[in-house]
Parts: C-alpha cells; structure tokens; sequence
C-alpha cells in the first residue's frame, strides 16, 4: 500500500500532518461506526460509564481495584467467557485480599462481554503505520481497514478508508439494500430476508479481479426464480445468476463471468413463481467466493 494525498491549498504535503492506520474488526463488531469515523467505537465503554465500574477502577490509575490498563495487560491471552463471568459473579484474590468484586447479576450476559472487549482492547499495539509499506492479513473472517487522514495548514481533515472484506460476505453486512428487503435476527446471527421481486442488497467497492464462483445459502419457501449479481446498479452488467429452486434451505454454486477492477455488487431476486410477499419471503445468509 502507499498514501497518495492532494490537497489544493497546500502545494507541498507535510508528512508530520499525514496519518495512516490499519485496524482489524473480528464478524460482528461495528463495521458502520469505522466507516462513518476511522475510529474504533466500544459499545462496552458507554456500558461502563453507566455502571459502578469507576467507583472501584480508573483507565491507568489504581483505586479500590485495579486500573483497566492493569486488566488488560494480565488477562490478554485469557477467554472471554471467563472475564465475562467474572464481571457477573465477582470475585476476589488474584490481586488483593483486602477486597472482592462485587456481583453484577443484572448486567445481560452480552453487555459484561462487551465492556471485556473493551477492556482487552486497551492493550493492543497502537494502529499507526507508516505511510508506505506492507500489511499482513492473517484472519479469514472479520474485516481490515486501511485509512489515510490528512489536516491541512488551515485545520481541515480529510480521510479515505478503504475497506478489506474476507471471501465470504454475510449478507446482513450488505451496504445499502432495497426497501424490498430487512434484516432478520436468528439464533445465532442476522440475515437478510427479501419479501418483494427484483428488491437487491449492494456491497460497494468490491474488487472483482480473479473471482471465478459465487455460492450462496439461502432459505427459500417454495419460491422459485434466480438470485442476480450485477455490477454497479440494479440493472447493470450481469455477472453470475444463482437458482433458488424452491426447496427450503439451499446451497447453491455458480460461475462468474470473469471481470477486473472495482465495483459496487448488487444481488438481487428475480422471480419466476411462488408469490414471494412479507409473509413468504426469500432470505439470504451469505455468499462465498472463490477463484475457482
């Protein structure tokens, strides 16, 4: 990667006013929070400004108990499920025996995990890189975030992210979708649920160079039509047509038309029978490509 900054004012660019970074986001972490600010947003923070938490622990300094940094620092390597419960349970004796924590049994289980990620984050090397170089991506989930920040001489700041998504797109992730279409909590996550003809759901900026399948799961109630994927608009070039056959749960496989450079992805459902309505709908769980 490397930086390319323009800015009409300042002729020359100050490298001291140049900021890159590069961030990690495992599934489910607010990928719309990056995108709208380059920041990291906890939603474990805001829970522990509301809670007692501060009456018995500081970000750096110790009080009743110890600092979060302290945490942080000691329980790197440890489980999530372990903190989570020892937030909920309380505790004491692993760094004083003058004092336990006490027991938070209101809190719902994914709020105390949420205040651990946060916590756990404390730690974690600084994202700043240099404004050339080399990125490793070494998960197969989640997404990375490369982002250039420049502040002119007169105190304005630009930013570019650019967004590194993994082979498979969960669907309940899509950018912008129709009003054809919603999202539907499940056990065990969310997806995205059609209930009109031709609705589509878009992901932007997908490089497309070298992707040669597409395979999808899908549920559909006895609906019958072809699952669309073309570039750049709901009618744009037509690069894969996936079947959905009407047979409840489905995973389907299907060639893409070869195709290079950048381009917003729309998949859409078009309908050859079944009547799909609010009631009989189409949903969509995720689509996985692949370079063969």
């Amino acid at each position: 990667y490397a930086l390319k900054i323009i800015d009409q004012e300042d002729k020359t660019i100050d490298p001291n006013r140049t900021q890159a970074m590069f961030h990690y986001l495992p599934e489910g972490e607010d990928i719309a929070g990056m995108m709208a600010t380059g920041e990291l947003t906890f939603k474990g923070k805001t829970l522990m400004e509301q809670s007692d938490c501060r009456a018995c622990h500081g970000l750096n300094s110790k009080s009743v108990g110890p600092s979060y940094m302290e945490i942080s620092k000691r329980y790197r390597d440890t489980s999530l499920v372990y903190l989570t419960d020892k937030i909920i349970n309380g505790g004491g004796g692993v760094w004083t025996k003058d004092h336990e924590m006490s027991a938070h049994p209101q809190l719902l289980r994914e709020d105390a995990a949420e205040m651990v990620r946060y916590i756990l984050a404390l730690n974690k090397p600084s994202p700043q890189i240099a404004p050339k170089g080399h990125v490793q991506l070494t998960q197969t989930q989640g997404n990375y975030f490369l982002i250039a920040r420049y502040t002119d001489k007169g105190g304005l700041v630009g930013q570019e992210i650019l967004r590194l998504r993994p082979a498979k797109l969960i669907a309940a992730e899509a950018d912008v979708f129709h009003q054809g279409v919603a999202k539907k909590n499940i056990t065990g996550g969310t997806l995205m649920s059609y209930n009109e003809n031709k609705a589509w759901i878009c992901f932007k900026n997908i490089d497309l160079t070298g992707l040669k399948s597409v395979k999808t799961k899908l549920f559909s109630p006895k609906l019958v039509g072809n699952l669309t994927l073309r570039m750049d608009s709901p009618t744009g070039t037509l690069i894969a047509q996936i079947p959905v056959n009407g047979k409840d749960m489905e995973e389907s496989l299907a060639k893409i038309t070869p195709q290079q450079g950048v381009h917003h992805l729309y998949i859409a459902y078009e309908e050859q029978s079944g009547g799909i309505n609010i009631w009989k709908r189409l949903d969509l769980h995720w689509l996985e490509f692949g370079q063969e």
